[in-house]
């Protein structure tokens, strides 16, 4: 079946349940050529070069605490921690709630915690949720702190010029329609009777413990796997409190291989000059005797290669799915080769990011 074929089918399918957010993931996601996440010339570009520096020297002695335990904040984190910025704490009252949470290995910590733990030494808060950061400046000024900056700086996002990306109009619109939980957004996703998940790239753990919350704890036995050595020491420290959880450091394939891989923390993928050697397993063999209900692939643009190895539990078990999509090909691929194995499973889109990255494929039984 030739890719137009596919995506004709995979239109009807949507089509057919009046699921019109899958409809515009799919067109939104086979036009991301079109949403080019560059910068338009070479002076733009070098005024943003002089910008990022400018910044990163600022924070470098002082590190800095991230306002945003969300997407705009992972990603934050993420390019300020490559550069050797330490991040002393997320600021967000609203998730600190929980006492003792992390996100990302990072205490979340409430306003008043600021105040008295890192106002005194004058750390900065960088501000990362865009379409609020007029109350959230308010607020801060109201409680005294003025050691603030913004994700969006002299109109362009702080984010941009750390790393070129820029929040995309419509894919902040499908997000606010898909929902917060990534692979586990959708009123289709109904938990089973003692659930057995399986995790492929867990990276920090969190995908797992939504998981917990949304089947309530009716889990029976979950297998992760996560490759990327300072993440799987993320992950077992943040999974150590939940029973029954075996964290595997292996990554999963077709078949067993050992392959190399670039340590880029939440972006971290396969690449034949990566730093690390990562052994890969096929989960045909590893859980071969478990009856899998739930499987999440997030495995750094390789999930096809994951759910190829785990034909056999897939035709035996037809378990629910959840993947990242990664690109043109793994959005067409991905069904197609789950239509062959089950041509019941019922396809759905949803897009996590105001970024192009980050749609989710589910494949319900």
């Amino acid at each position: 079946m030739v890719e137009e074929e596919l995506i004709a089918r995979l239109t009807r399918h949507f089509k057919e349940r009046g699921d019109t957010i899958s409809i515009d993931c799919l067109k939104f996601h086979l036009s991301r050529s079109v949403y080019a996440e560059e910068f338009s010339g070479e002076a733009e570009y070098n005024q943003y070069l002089e910008k990022r520096e400018v910044f990163l020297k600022k924070v470098s002695s002082t590190g800095v605490v991230i306002y945003g335990a969300g997407d705009e904040g992972r990603l934050t984190f993420e390019e300020l921690n490559t550069n050797g910025i330490k991040i002393h704490a997320f600021l967000d009252t609203y998730k600190a709630i929980d006492r003792g949470e992390l996100f990302l290995g990072v205490p979340i910590i409430t306003l008043a915690e600021y105040l008295s733990k890192y106002n005194s030494d004058n750390i900065p808060i960088v501000i990362t949720p865009v379409y609020s950061k007029h109350e959230i400046i308010k607020h801060l000024e109201d409680n005294g702190i003025s050691n603030h900056c913004l994700l969006v700086e002299a109109g362009k996002e702080l984010a941009q010029i750390l790393s070129g990306r820029v929040v995309i109009p419509e894919a902040k619109r499908l997000y606010e329609l898909s929902g917060e939980k990534r692979y586990f957004s959708i009123s289709e996703l109904i938990p089973s009777d003692s659930e057995v998940f399986v995790d492929v790239g867990a990276k920090d753990g969190n995908t797992t413990r939504d998981f917990v919350d949304w089947c309530d704890g009716n889990y029976s036995k979950i297998h992760v796997f996560e490759p990327e050595p300072d993440f799987f020491e993320l992950t077992v420290d943040n999974l150590k409190k939940y029973r029954n959880v075996t964290i595997s450091s292996k990554g999963c394939g077709e078949q067993d291989a050992i392959i190399k891989f670039s340590t880029l923390g939440l972006v971290s993928q396969i690449a034949d000059n990566g730093t690390i050697e990562v052994p890969i397993v096929k989960l045909d063999e590893v859980l071969r005797d478990e009856n899998i209900t739930f499987m999440k692939y997030g495995n750094s643009g390789n999930e096809l290669s994951a759910i190829k190895g785990s034909e056999k539990i897939i035709t035996k078990h037809r378990p629910k799915i959840a993947s990242i999509v990664s690109n043109y090909e793994s959005v067409c691929e991905i069904p197609r080769y789950l239509w062959q194995i089950n041509p019941d499973y019922k396809i759905y889109l949803r897009h996590y990011s105001n970024y192009t990255s980050v749609t989710v494929m589910y494949a319900l039984p």
